[in-house]
């Protein structure tokens, strides 16, 4: 057996890679993360940059968005990671859509939602971005983040390991994975689980 060990090895240190390691870590978990690439591209950098809670569909992916967002706002100070509480303002420039944003405002609150419906001067008071011909009102949700996807996928790796002990393997190329052993050119480790993102 080889003298490298880990419980969990995640390969792939995108963002979805770097919430399992973080989560592995949290739970105890010894971890090692491989990444092929000097640092991790791709969907991590193009795709992802907004915390929305807003957009989550009420229930249990609502309140994972909730939990997602709370991780960011504590992990970022942390690592030195730019995290912007932005907010989210939804625009109604019809009669239907101040309907729709309404009736959202009106149940939102049994749903999980702490949203507040506005009146055309409050979304333009909100936002000077606002374009105000033919603005009827609007809908202000809190929740909403932004995060520099760039930034973070750099600065995380490290924040892991320095806060964590994860073991961190970039410009490495996993080969093959036969658990309990995962191959790469020049190791081979031995451990319990492996998360391939």
């Amino acid at each position: 057996m080889p003298d490298l060990k880990a419980n969990i090895a995640v390969v792939g240190a995108g963002i979805v890679g770097l919430a399992h390691a973080l989560a592995a870590a949290k739970r105890g978990h010894r971890v090692v993360l491989f990444e092929r690439t000097p640092q991790a591209q791709g969907a991590s950098i193009r795709n992802f940059g907004m915390i929305w809670p807003i957009g989550q569909a009420p229930g249990l992916i609502h309140q994972r968005a909730l939990r997602t967002r709370q991780i960011w706002l504590d992990l970022a100070p942390k690592a030195g990671i730019w995290c912007a509480q932005t907010g989210s303002l939804h625009l109604a420039y019809a009669d239907d859509e101040c309907a729709v944003l309404a009736e959202f405002a009106e149940r939102a609150p049994a749903l999980g939602y702490a949203v507040e419906l506005l009146d055309r001067d409050a979304v333009l008071a909100h936002s000077h971005a606002v374009q105000p011909t033919g603005l009827k009102g609007g809908l202000w949700s809190a929740t909403e983040l932004c995060v520099d996807p760039r930034e973070a996928i750099a600065a995380l790796p490290d924040y892991l390991a320095r806060e964590y002990g994860i073991t961190l393997r970039f410009s490495t190329p996993v080969h093959h994975i036969d658990l309990p052993l995962i191959h790469t050119p020049a190791e081979t480790w031995s451990v319990d689980r492996a998360i391939v993102c």
